[in-house]
């Protein structure tokens, strides 16, 4: 489960209000799907604001309902991408709490180049470079996200050995450490053209950490 605070409020009382509610945070979502794409391809600098906001079919009056200028956009474009890396290491739903669940979905999306952080290094190194200032806030909100996730894998430990399914005495919150750890450098090996077996890697995951799915026979 993600924090509350990714966590998009919308007024569920008044159906109107909540349409143009939803409206808008589409409209940034696409302005930010766009700067995404074409930072990514072009660089930080090439791409003009009116691109921009051609490429997700809006006009500039739109942008400037979200973003104050071209640096606050960049940094909620960054935002974005960590954000999504940090989602995609947290599984969702019934399964949510089975650290087998969670170490399967991230290297299936992984072994399928969908971790949002892949083909992402060249834009961050280039936003993060922008200036101090930038780069010391980004840290810091990524440093706070991927806390909530070490403690969010570390739960996950936790109810597992809890449960017989993780039976490694390591402390969980070193689990989540590792757990969390692993899926950063695998990003960044991958990221880098190193091949990876990804076929063989959860097999070794559950190894390490003895995970046993539930249902699994003694």
């Amino acid at each position: 489960m993600l924090p509350g605070y990714l966590i998009p409020r919308i007024r569920v009382s008044d159906g109107k209000a909540k349409s143009r509610q939803e409206a808008k945070q589409e409209t940034r979502e696409s302005l930010i799907r766009a700067g995404m794409s074409l930072f990514s391809e072009q660089g930080v600098d090439l791409p003009s604001l009116d691109a921009i906001c051609a490429h997700a079919g809006f006009t500039r009056g739109a942008f400037y309902v979200h973003f104050k200028d071209r640096d606050d956009f960049l940094e909620a474009v960054l935002e974005r991408v960590l954000t999504d890396f940090v989602t995609s290491l947290l599984a969702v739903g019934d399964t949510a709490n089975d650290v087998h669940v969670i170490i399967d979905r991230f290297l299936d999306a992984a072994a399928r180049g969908k971790v949002p952080l892949m083909g992402q290094r060249r834009l961050i190194m280039q936003l993060t470079a922008q200036g101090t200032e930038r780069a010391e806030r980004v840290q810091a909100r990524f440093r706070m996200l991927l806390q909530s996730v070490i403690e969010q894998l570390a739960a996950a430990a936790t109810r597992g050995q809890q449960a017989g399914t993780v039976g490694t005495p390591v402390a969980p919150d070193l689990v989540g450490l590792w757990l969390a750890a692993g899926a950063l450098g695998l990003t960044l090996i991958a990221d880098l053209g190193v091949p990876i077996p990804f076929e063989r890697i959860p097999a070794s995951a559950q190894e390490l950490f003895r995970i046993k799915p539930p249902g699994s026979p003694e």
